[in-house]
């Protein structure tokens, strides 16, 4: 793995606060200063002992990083600019996995629109990158959660710790697709298949569909467990095509119906 311009020789907390250095700071704080300056040096690519010059007459702006880099390298160029060099090598090494310009995920916006959304794993980075990247102006995802929609731009949820999640996308064999455009492809991969539900949020009166029962069933860990097969079953000779809808989900159960419809009528 490169380096990325980062310290690991002292492990400081990005985020501790860079305290003026006065005559009675202690051992403790004065290490922890040397700490956190040896990770912004190596960062912007800075020689350490140069940059320590800087403790006394330019306290003040340690904590303006933007200034920090013109103080240490005479140029105009913002960090933000030379992170975004940064987050290019990240990319060219796999670490960054996707760059999207906006949420598609429903509930989720972004602080800043001018914002890009980067996926990774951030465990890889060293502590404090994380900061650095989304104070240049960036909102970070993990990459084993989200997924980009690269033909729209858009970023979606894969997973969720929330058990009343659901997806707003599916994946056919090759690729992965928003639902709200591409309806038809999603209600196909559902017909006639016994283990798999359709979001409750989606309206299926729109495609025809008949809620058959007009009520919800309900299979759980504890208690009821009905059996979609039964329903299946039961109104076979009526309906040429069934789907499974959830109702509501908890931990511990899902509530569900079936709705049936004859395309030929």
């Amino acid at each position: 793995m490169k380096d990325y311009g980062y310290s690991e020789e002292i492990d400081v907390d990005w985020n501790t606060p860079l305290p003026l250095l006065k005559d009675n700071k202690s051992r403790w704080q004065i290490e922890q200063i040397w700490g956190q300056m040896n990770m912004i040096a190596d960062y912007i690519r800075v020689d350490r002992d140069k940059l320590h010059l800087l403790y006394s007459p330019y306290a003040e702006y340690l904590y303006d990083y933007d200034m920090l880099y013109v103080l240490m390298r005479g140029s105009n160029m913002s960090l933000k600019d030379y992170t975004y060099e940064y987050i290019r090598g990240l990319m060219d090494d796999g670490l960054i996995v996707d760059i999207c310009s906006d949420y598609g995920e429903p509930g989720f916006y972004k602080d800043n629109q001018d914002d890009l959304i980067l996926t990774a794993d951030w465990n890889d980075m060293a502590d404090g990158m994380q900061e650095v990247i989304r104070d240049a102006g960036y909102s970070l995802e993990w990459s084993d959660e989200w997924m980009c929609d690269y033909d729209n731009d858009l970023l979606y949820r894969t997973t969720s710790s929330d058990p009343f999640w659901e997806s707003s996308i599916f994946f056919t064999e090759s690729e992965m697709l928003p639902i709200a455009d591409n309806e038809d492809l999603y209600i196909e991969q559902f017909i006639n298949v016994i283990n798999r539900r359709i979001n409750s949020r989606f309206n299926l009166e729109k495609y025809g569909f008949i809620d058959i029962e007009e009520a919800c069933h309900q299979t759980g860990m504890y208690g009821i467990y009905e059996y979609p097969q039964e329903v299946f079953d039961k109104f076979s000779d009526e309906y040429t095509e069934m789907v499974i809808q959830t109702c509501s989900q908890t931990p511990y159960s899902v509530d569900w119906k079936v709705w049936g419809r004859n395309p030929e009528e």
